[in-house]
């Protein structure tokens, strides 16, 4: 049954890849809009990924936004999600709402060996779906109307494997830091190490390779409404693509389990000094006792309730470049009086002409922060170069684009009733934005919070995934549109031991 509802549910997000995920004009632009690649409850945490590691403890949430966290998949997780989309767009001279439904990814995620895990699934990369117009005088000629209308996409299928190279290196370390019962180390080399080894023990690195496919159609239309003297004409071009790409990722921790404490250093003195003058001390030397003490007693370290964990993350995509072919027809028509067209020469006709998409190469670093398994905060700053992007021989111009995103996640206890298992995020990004029209970049940003509801009869490892983000993208340039929307994410997420061989039936 679980292998079938996998089937299942990985047909459906297949089916639904085609579905119209965006109404934005600026999809018109390079390769579309680019989807947000990340699952519910990263979406709730501002989409903040590349330090990001959740716990080892079911549920067990898949990372896709950093191949190196695969390595942490110890029991099979089977990930699937939806997305709800409510758009408000308003230039000066109009406004358009609209909305749609869509299904986001569907993954499977599972433990190889020891140190290891791999992941496969597919999600839409990007989307195109705008139907603008417009309406201008020529001398002599009369009203010209144009219309652009594109739909379609990319999708992205992937593979991906993270490992712990050195998830011994600690054990071996303590193994060998001693010889009959004394350190070979001095102090400092002894703490160097010792860090060092920590840090070794929590590094996995991990590579995700991808298949690139789908397809881009634009269409332009030139109308003469009020002429009989010209054609109308109207340009079809498709867009095909499919290619492989790849990404890489990195991911440490330093974990703190002790601390010096100061505090119980001065409780351990006062407690000496009570003892004392309980047992007729005199009293006119506790300050003397007391400077005596400070001077001796060492500074206890305690262990923590709970562990700190620094996170540090890394994560880079190739700018490869891919193969596309593009077809292009070109044709001069006439409407009849019932909007019936009727064709009356080509122009332009091409079919399946060889060319290359050079995607921008993508950098991001991530620092992370955990307090047990209660709080995780996590900061992404990535850099992705636009300005190196071609798509065939589009004039288009793209500038760098510069991101910021921050999310925590909390959980009151994760072993606790059901109202304390439950996961609350918040996050937010901003992007400096990628697109030069009219001399005028189009910065955007978003907000969000999600909660995570464990369901199901195995409630601690199952879970439902929501989260809200409200965007804008806007631009001083009143002529071009601005962006205000509502997104909804739904995600399943399904945690199970399975591939398991028993010994007894």
């Amino acid at each position: 049954m679980k292998k079938i509802l996998s089937i299942i549910l990985l047909s459906l997000v297949i089916g639904a890849l085609a579905q119209t995920n965006t109404f934005s004009p600026y999809s018109r632009y390079g390769i579309g809009e680019l989807n947000q690649a990340n699952f519910a409850h990263v979406n709730g945490m501002g989409g903040a990924n590349v330090a990001l590691r959740f716990d080892t403890t079911a549920p067990l949430f898949i990372n896709v936004g950093n191949p190196a966290s695969y390595a942490f998949i110890r029991i099979t997780s089977l990930e699937v999600g939806a997305n709800g989309f409510y758009g408000m767009y308003k230039n000066s001279s109009s406004a358009l709402n609209k909305y749609s439904l869509n299904f986001s990814y569907g993954t499977l995620g599972f433990p190889i060996a020891k140190n290891g895990g791999a992941c496969i699934g597919m999600m839409p990369l990007t989307s195109v779906g705008y139907n603008t117009e417009s309406i201008t005088n020529s001398a002599g000629i009369g009203d010209v109307k144009m219309i652009y209308n594109g739909e379609g996409g990319l999708n992205k299928a992937f593979i991906g494997y993270g490992i712990s190279p050195f998830n011994k290196r600690l054990r071996s370390f303590r193994k060998n830091a001693y010889v009959k019962d004394s350190l070979r180390y001095s102090r400092s080399q002894f703490k160097s190490r010792y860090f060092f080894s920590k840090f070794l023990n929590d590094f996995t690195i991990g590579a995700n390779v991808n298949y690139i496919f789908g397809s881009i159609q634009h269409n332009t239309n030139v109308i003469y409404p009020n002429s009989l003297l010209y054609l109308n004409t109207k340009r079809e071009q498709t867009i095909t693509m499919g290619d492989f790409t790849g990404n890489f990722g990195v991911q440490s921790a330093i974990t703190i389990d002790s601390i010096y404490s100061r505090s119980t250093k001065r409780a351990i003195i006062n407690k000496f000094v009570k003892n004392y003058l309980r047992n007729g001390g005199d009293p006119s030397k506790v300050n003397q006792i007391k400077d005596s003490l400070n001077r001796t007693v060492k500074v206890p370290k305690i262990q923590l309730a709970e562990k700190l964990k620094f996170t540090f993350g890394y994560f880079y995509s190739l700018n490869n470049t891919l193969n596309a072919m593009q077809s292009t027809y070109v044709y001069n028509y006439v409407l009849g009086s019932t909007g019936n067209i009727s064709n009356k020469d080509s122009i332009i006709k091409i079919s399946n002409q060889k060319g290359t998409v050079v995607l921008p190469l993508e950098q991001a670093f991530g620092i992370g922060f955990k307090k047990g398994e209660r709080i995780n905060v996590v900061a992404d700053f990535g850099i992705t170069n636009w300005s190196n992007f071609k798509l065939l021989d589009s004039k288009t111009t793209y500038q760098n684009n510069y991101r910021i995103s921050l999310g925590a996640n909390y959980v009151q206890n994760k072993q606790g009733n059901y109202r304390e298992r439950i996961n609350y995020r918040a996050g937010f990004t901003y992007n400096t934005g990628y697109l030069d029209l009219q001399n005028s970049l189009l910065p955007s940003y978003f907000i969000s919070a999600g909660v995570g509801f464990p369901v199901g009869v195995f409630a601690e490892r199952s879970m439902v995934n929501l989260s809200l983000q409200y965007g804008k993208l806007s631009t001083e340039n009143t002529k071009l549109f601005t962006e205000n929307y509502f997104r909804l994410h739904l995600g399943f997420t399904f945690s199970a031991r399975w591939f398991q061989k028993f010994r007894y039936d």
